[in-house]
């Protein structure tokens, strides 16, 4: 009995974490940022809503990943698709506490499973960045 037990929690907080994690509309992300400078995934599997040409980016903090003091304020930001790597948007440079919509390219309006991807401004630093984001903007 207690084994029978065991194995329904944990479906059942199996299939909790699945819904809490992946097709969220928004949410809020901490992403590691390379010194490589490549591209890091900060939120996947994020739910689109394809009526709307932007999703949504607010950058709430950067800050040095050893601890060093805190100059850093911005970190490029950009969309692509979920699972095939189609990049989806531009790249922007995005500020801390300012908030963004990001425009998605002509021709990839009907994806509705994204990833927003962050990556540092400088290929020697790593970093950390934390954001808001949001597949359901209304633009």
């Amino acid at each position: 009995m207690k084994k029978k037990w065991g194995v329904a929690v944990f479906f059942a907080a199996l299939m909790m974490l699945s819904v809490v994690s992946f097709g969220a509309t928004r949410g809020q992300a901490k992403v590691y940022l390379q010194a490589s400078n490549s591209w890091s995934t900060g939120a996947m599997n994020v739910t689109r809503n394809t009526a709307y040409s932007t999703v949504y980016l607010k950058v709430l903090s950067v800050f040095p990943s050893d601890g060093r003091f805190d100059n850093y304020t911005k970190a490029k930001f950009r969309i692509k698709a979920s699972g095939n790597g189609i990049v989806m948007s531009d790249t922007y440079v995005c500020s801390e506490g300012e908030e963004y919509d990001l425009k998605i390219r002509e021709g990839y309006l009907d994806i509705s499973t994204i990833d927003y991807q962050a990556k540092g401004n400088n290929s020697k630093l790593s970093a950390y960045t934390v954001f808001n984001y949001d597949g359901d903007r209304r633009k």
